[in-house]
């Protein structure tokens, strides 16, 4: 995927991030665009936990944002 993000069911800033995701791939469709939701899927929590270490990122949180090898952590 081009951009990894992790979510979480509930999570009101996560259906947020995921409207304006739905809105940008509408307009670049050739975008790949992961969504992993993290409380329902332990691979995805580990993904979201590597990743964040390596980056030295806490406390972690969602929405969270891979993209060009930087974790972006919130949305507003």
């Amino acid at each position: 995927p081009d951009l990894e993000v992790f979510v979480r069911a509930g999570c009101p800033h996560c259906e947020a991030a995921k409207a304006f995701l739905r809105d940008l791939q509408g307009r670049r469709p050739s975008l790949r665009i992961l969504i992993q939701d993290v409380s329902q899927d332990r691979s995805a929590m580990a993904r979201l936990e590597l990743l964040a270490g390596r980056q030295g990122v806490n406390p972690i949180g969602v929405p969270a944002f891979y993209l060009w090898g930087e974790l972006i952590i919130g949305y507003q």
